[in-house]
């Protein structure tokens, strides 16, 4: 509504009049009598975003949205940023990532500790003006997964769901994949068909050549399947519990031999006091530091050892440092052997970590790659 609108009595028909008014520059279709709960992620963020235009805003703030969008709906979400631009508002783009930053930004500020350390103007958008800023995290190298047996631990055989459109792949044992859902629509449908909140229509899983007919979640931690939350620290950390008790938390879940429970809780203990240091021994966890809490998160999966753990967004909310220790973390899952499935809308730091890529299209696999061909989405 603009600033002159006098009536009490808002009609649909204005509304609606608005709205088309409001996008009818922008290339896109959103209708004004849809509920929101049925809009798209994308359709959600432009009405946000005309709200802001219809109420003569001049500042803008977008915080970590590629978490959000999927790679295909932020390539268009970028282009209603650059329309805007030129209607002359003003966007303040916060995100975690420099390669994102370069593709919508007309100036960076690199910050740490809360100030400014560098300005880039967009003629300096290279990796050589970035490196000095992040050099440690240019040198990770990702340690080679050795594929003796090649056996397939998962397989989704013909999957088909309400968004998943006969899907088919498998997961070799100890590799860590990546699987890229372009259009930001299977990935809740994975987590519940593997957790058992929902049944395939058609298709067929199979976990180490056995059938798997997950039908609650006690089901798939027994059968030895994980599942690492995105923004862990708001749904994995107990805060009533201290940070030993919440490393062996999935330990409790198992039938250990009670005359062997305090020799084994002695030897956790010495085998984790050298990666943890004394936090082990922390009774309030709710102060520690985040890279400490990922830590006990990830290492209270690579406790557990199951045979297949689904790491959903993993660096969403994540800084340059922390992206570094979560990538530290799942390199050491895959030293255990443990495959690691990585759950993404947007690649962000998973090739660092990956062995391969599988790119899903409008529930469909689209593409398959080997770690050789990630040379090609860091060009």
């Amino acid at each position: 509504l603009k600033s002159g609108f006098k009536s009490y009595l808002i009609h649909k028909r204005i509304l609606n009049a608005g709205l088309k008014n409001a996008i009818q520059k922008l290339e896109l279709k959103l209708e004004g009598n849809e509920p929101v709960s049925k809009l798209s992620a994308l359709e959600k963020c432009l009405v946000l975003l005309l709200k802001a235009v219809v109420a003569g805003v001049r500042l803008v703030i977008i915080k970590d949205i590629s978490n959000y969008l999927s790679a295909a709906e932020l390539v268009l979400f970028h282009k209603l940023i650059r329309y805007y631009c030129g209607e002359g508002l003003s966007f303040l783009y916060i995100c975690n990532h420099h390669e994102e930053a370069f593709q919508i930004c007309d100036r960076i500020a690199l910050m740490e500790n809360g100030k400014i350390i560098k300005v880039l103007d967009h003629k300096e958008f290279t990796d050589d003006k970035i490196k000095p800023y992040c050099k440690d995290f240019y040198d990770i190298k990702n340690p080679e997964t050795k594929k003796v047996h090649k056996k397939k631990i998962l397989q989704l055989q013909n999957i088909s769901t309400g968004h998943i459109r006969d899907l088919s792949f498998s997961v070799e044992k100890g590799e860590c994949t990546v699987l890229l859902d372009m259009n930001n629509t299977i990935l809740m449908d994975i987590i519940d068909l593997m957790n058992g909140a929902l049944t395939p229509v058609s298709g067929s899983i199979l976990l180490d050549g056995e059938p798997y007919l997950g039908k609650k979640p006690s089901y798939a931690l027994k059968k030895g399947v994980c599942f690492i939350n995105e923004y862990p620290l708001q749904t994995m950390v107990f805060k009533d519990l201290g940070y030993f008790e919440n490393l062996i938390f999935l330990l409790n879940r198992k039938q250990w031999n009670l005359h062997l429970r305090k020799r084994l809780l002695w030897s956790i203990a010495q085998e984790y006091m050298p990666m943890v240091g004394e936090s082990i021994h922390v009774k309030e966890v709710s102060a520690l530091p985040p890279a400490v809490l990922y830590s006990m998160i990830y290492n209270r999966v690579h406790l557990y050892n199951p045979k297949v753990v689904f790491c959903i967004q993993p660096f969403s909310g994540a800084d340059m440092y922390l992206r570094m220790h979560i990538i530290y973390l799942i390199q050491e899952l895959k030293k255990k052997g443990i495959t690691v499935i990585i759950l993404a809308v947007s690649l962000s730091d998973s090739l660092v970590v990956a062995d391969r890529l599988m790119v899903i299209e409008n529930g469909q696999l689209s593409k398959d790659y080997d770690s050789s061909k990630f040379i090609w989405f860091r060009s």
